[in-house]
């Protein structure tokens, strides 16, 4: 895996990508299944990063699509899309204070700045373990969407506002996204409109 190269930094947020997935079920309508694994190089706690991930998986269930998760030392990991936990240094200026996530346009890697994750959720009173799926599922929607998704409402926001109730924090893909998620997996084109 080669370093990912800054392309786009979103306050509170993240930006990314394109990745060409084939489809792992035979029925149209059965759930497409994601491999993703995560490279965990900022020592998240296990139980948080299970709960992110359970909060990012549920954010793709609603959009028809399995996650499939896996840990590795993410040397030579399996195929499919990776999100490198990673903790960014103070010294690193370049970085936007509030940039929580980067990827490549057309690459395969998300990268999430936990460090900066859990000190936001914190100042917010939020629970880490939430934030960090929101943004997780957002890099990982950068990936499959076409470059430029961000979108008025939804996970593909290009803001976060953790001012707002938990509750009222839980978000989605919108139809369309959704639409062309199932057909990047499936490896087919669907056409529709995006913002």
């Amino acid at each position: 895996m080669s370093g990912p190269r800054f392309s786009s930094a979103v306050l509170v947020t993240i930006a990314l990508i394109s990745y060409p997935a084939t489809a792992h079920a035979a029925d149209p309508s059965a759930p497409r299944q994601l491999p993703v694994t995560v490279c965990d190089f900022a020592s998240v706690d296990p139980r948080v990063l299970a709960a992110a991930e359970a909060v990012a998986g549920e954010v793709y269930r609603g959009a028809g699509v399995d996650i499939e998760w896996a840990e590795s030392g993410c040397i030579a990991g399996p195929l499919g899309l990776y999100v490198n936990l990673v903790a960014v240094e103070k010294e690193n200026v370049h970085l936007a204070e509030l940039l929580v996530g980067f990827a490549e346009s057309g690459g395969l890697t998300a990268t999430v700045f936990y460090n900066r994750i859990d000190l936001l959720a914190r100042r917010h009173r939020k629970k880490p373990a939430i934030v960090l799926g929101y943004v997780i599922a957002h890099e990982l929607g950068h990936l499959l969407l076409p470059p430029h998704s961000h979108s008025a409402t939804g996970i593909m926001r290009a803001t976060l506002n953790l001012e707002v109730s938990t509750r009222a924090l839980r978000v989605s893909f919108t139809p369309e996204q959704a639409e062309l998620i199932a057909g990047r997996i499936a490896g087919t084109s669907a056409v529709v409109a995006t913002h």
